[in-house]
C-alpha cells in the first residue's frame, strides 16, 4: 500500500507535503476540502479538529503553525507519534521534518467508516461523535467533538438538513370526511326507495251527486225562459 508522502523529508513543506497532510485528514474523517496542496483555512480547521479529537486542548482562534500553544500541542502530537520533535511552540524546519516523516509512515487508504459501533438503535456517545464528524465534514460546525448532543450539534444538523433538496416530495394521505361513508350509504338507500303512488281521489257521495244534478237542471230551466 502506498504511503501518503513518497518524497524526502527535507523540511520544505511544499505542495506535495500539504497534499499528503490533506489526504491524511480526509481519510481520518476530518474534511479539509480538495487535496490541492494549499494549506488554507479549511485545512487548518480540519487539523485543529483532528488534534481536538485526539485529546489536545486546541485554541481554534490560533493557527497550528503560528507559534504558541497550538504549535506546541501539534509538536506534542508528533512526539507522541515517535517523531523527533521538541514541543517548544515554535514552528520551524525541524517541526516540518517531523511532520513529513509522520506522513511518510502513514498508509494511503480508503476513507474509514465514521461509525464503527453496533447498530442497536441507541443514540450513544459513538453515534453522536460520528454525527458530529459527519456534520464537520459537510461544513456544518457542531462545536466541540465531544459526543454530546447539545444545542450547537442539533443546530448544525438543522443547517445541514436545510441545505438538502427534498427529492421525495411525499404527499399527505387524503383524509376521509367524517360520516362520509354513512352519508353515501344513506344517499344510496334513499335513491332505491320506490316512488310513493298518488292517492286515488275519494269517490263522490250519493248526496253530492244529487245536488249536482239538481243544480244542472235548475240552470237548464232558467235558460229556457
Amino acid at each position: 500500500m502506498p504511503k501518503l508522502l513518497e518524497s524526502s523529508a527535507d523540511g520544505d513543506f511544499g505542495k506535495k507535503s500539504v497534499t499528503a497532510l490533506q489526504k491524511f485528514l480526509n481519510q481520518e474523517g476530518f474534511y479539509c476540502g480538495t487535496e490541492d496542496g494549499d494549506w488554507g483555512g479549511t485545512t487548518e480547521k480540519a487539523l485543529q479538529l483532528f488534534l481536538k479529537d485526539a485529546g489536545y486542548d486546541v485554541d481554534f482562534k490560533k493557527g497550528v503553525r503560528d507559534g504558541g500553544k497550538n504549535t506546541e500541542l501539534f509538536q506534542e502530537f508528533l512526539r507522541d507519534e515517535d517523531q523527533d520533535c521538541k514541543p517548544d511552540g515554535e514552528w520551524g524546519k525541524k517541526s516540518a521534518v517531523a511532520l513529513q516523516n509522520f506522513l511518510k509512515n502513514e498508509d494511503e487508504s480508503e476513507f474509514p467508516s465514521l461509525y464503527k459501533g453496533k447498530e442497536d438503535g441507541e443514540m450513544g456517545a459513538m453515534t453522536i461523535l460520528a454525527l458530529q464528524k459527519f456534520l464537520t465534514q459537510r461544513g456544518c460546525n457542531p462545536g466541540a467533538l465531544d459526543s454530546g448532543l447539545g444545542k450547537q450539534t442539533v443546530t448544525a444538523l438543522q443547517k445541514f438538513l436545510s441545505l438538502q433538496p427534498d427529492v421525495l416530495e411525499l404527499k399527505p394521505a387524503r383524509r376521509k370526511k367524517k360520516g362520509g361513508s354513512k352519508a353515501a350509504a344513506a344517499s344510496s338507500a334513499s335513491s332505491k326507495k320506490p316512488t310513493p303512488k298518488a292517492k286515488p281521489k275519494a269517490e263522490e257521495s250519493f248526496d253530492m251527486k244529487m245536488r249536482k244534478e239538481m243544480w244542472e237542471m235548475a240552470e237548464m230551466e232558467a235558460g229556457m225562459f
